[in-house]
C-alpha cells in the first residue's frame, strides 16, 4: 500500500477537450485548419480498419459486479458516426472497458507508450500487450491501419508490426499461484507473468500524481499534455458512470461505486456530495489495485491512495473464483474509510 497527503488540494474543473496528442502525429497535425474532430460533438475521431485476430473464451473477470457490456463490442459507428479518442479514454475510466483501451493501445502501439512513459521518468513499466484477447507476442506488435476522420480532413495511421522493447528488468514472484486454466485445460503449475503488462505499485501512484497534479513534484517530469489534455482524463476519471452524457449508462448496471472501490467507505467520513476521487481500479487473475487521488471539496484537503489486494482462496487462476465480493471490495471500502479519519481528523460515527 502507498499513500501521501497533499493539504488545500484543488480539484480542476473539465474544459472542452483539445486534441489528444500522440508521439509524432500530432505535432503535423495540430496546426491544420480542420483539426481531428467532429464538427457535432468536438470529439478526436477515428476508424479501425478490420483484423483477424485469434481469441479464446477469456476467463479473468474485469469487474464482479456486472458483465462488461462492450467487451466484445464491434466497430459500428457512435453518435457522432464513427469511434472517437474522448469516448474510448472516457469509457476506460468511467466502467474500465477493456476494448475501449486496446483500440488505444492499436493507435499508439507498445513503442509510443514506453516512450511516452520514459519521457515522465517512468522507464519501469512495461505495456506490452492488449487485454482480454489471447494473441502471441508478436501478433501484440501488430497494429491495424487507423483512419482519424475530420469535417474536411482525413489522415491515415498505416498497419505497422512495432520493434520488441528491450527485456525488463527482473521482479520478484514472477509466477503466482499453483495452477491456472488455459482455455478449458487445467495446467497445474503456477502461471508465468513474466510476459504480462507490468508496472509497480509505487510507479502507479507516480504516474497518477504526475497527471492530476503536475504541480507537484512526484519524481521526475510530468507528463506532456496540454491543459485542456488534461482536463479531459480528469473529468472522465471524477466522474460516476450516470453522471456521463456521453457515453450513457445504465445506474442500475454500473453504480457509483462500480469502479470507485473506496467510495462506499469514504462515504462512512463525508457526504458523497463532499468527495471528489480520481481514480482507475483494476481487477484480474485474483488481483484488486486501486490507485486514487481523493479530494474533500469542504477543505480541500486531499490524498493519494494506492493499494494492491490478491483474493485467490484455491490458488487457481482463470476459474473466475476469485474472492473480489467477500474480501477485496470490503477491504478497499475499509482502507479508504481508515485513511480518510486519519488524515482528515474525523471521529468514528
Amino acid at each position: 500500500m502507498s499513500f501521501s497527503s497533499l493539504p488545500n488540494s484543488s480539484c480542476v474543473s473539465a474544459r472542452r477537450a483539445g486534441l489528444w496528442k500522440l508521439p509524432g502525429l500530432w505535432k503535423s497535425l495540430r496546426d491544420s485548419h480542420n483539426p481531428l474532430e467532429n464538427p457535432q460533438t468536438g470529439f478526436p475521431q477515428f476508424r479501425t480498419a478490420p483484423t483477424t485476430s485469434r481469441s479464446e473464451k477469456e476467463r479473468e473477470a474485469h469487474s464482479g459486479l456486472q458483465p462488461l457490456l462492450s467487451l466484445r463490442r464491434s466497430l459500428e459507428p457512435r453518435e457522432s458516426g464513427s469511434i472517437t479518442v474522448r469516448q474510448e479514454i472516457r469509457e476506460i475510466f468511467l466502467v474500465s472497458d477493456n476494448q475501449a483501451y486496446n483500440y488505444l493501445y492499436e493507435m499508439v502501439g507498445q513503442d509510443g507508450l514506453a516512450e511516452s512513459l520514459d519521457r515522465a521518468g517512468l522507464t519501469a513499466p512495461r505495456i506490452v500487450h492488449r487485454l482480454s484477447e489471447f494473441r502471441t507476442p508478436e501478433e501484440h506488435r501488430q497494429l491495424p491501419e487507423i483512419v482519424f476522420i475530420g469535417l474536411d480532413f482525413k489522415h491515415t495511421l498505416p498497419r505497422r508490426t512495432t520493434e520488441p522493447l528491450p527485456p525488463r528488468e527482473q521482479v520478484p514472484r514472477i509466477t503466482v499461484g499453483r495452477g491456472y486454466y488455459s482455455g478449458d485445460e487445467l495446467v497445474e503449475e503456477p502461471m508465468d507473468f513474466s510476459t504480462k503488462n507490468y508496472i509497480s505499485l509505487v510507479d502507479l501512484q507516480r504516474g497518477l500524481c504526475k497527471l492530476v497534479r503536475p504541480d507537484v513534484d512526484c519524481g521526475g517530469p510530468a507528463f506532456e499534455l496540454s491543459d485542456a489534455d488534461r482536463d479531459v482524463m480528469l473529468q472522465a476519471m471524477s466522474q460516476y458512470p450516470r453522471q456521463s452524457k456521453n457515453p450513457k449508462y445504465d445506474p442500475e448496471d454500473y453504480p457509483d461505486e462500480y469502479v470507485k472501490d473506496l467510495l462506499p467507505g469514504l462515504e462512512r467520513v463525508v457526504p458523497k456530495k463532499q468527495l471528489t476521487i480520481f481514480n482507475k481500479t483494476g481487477q484480474a487473475y485474483g488481483f484488486s489495485t486501486e490507485n486514487a487521488w481523493v479530494v474533500n471539496n469542504a477543505t480541500g484537503d486531499g490524498f493519494f491512495l494506492a493499494a494492491t489486494l490478491y483474493t485467490n482462496a484455491d490458488g487457481i487462476l482463470n476459474d473466475d473464483e476469485y474472492e473480489y465480493d467477500e474480501i477485496a471490495r470490503p477491504f478497499m471500502a475499509d482502507l479508504g474509510e481508515a485513511v480518510a479519519r486519519q488524515l482528515w481528523n474525523t471521529k468514528d460515527q
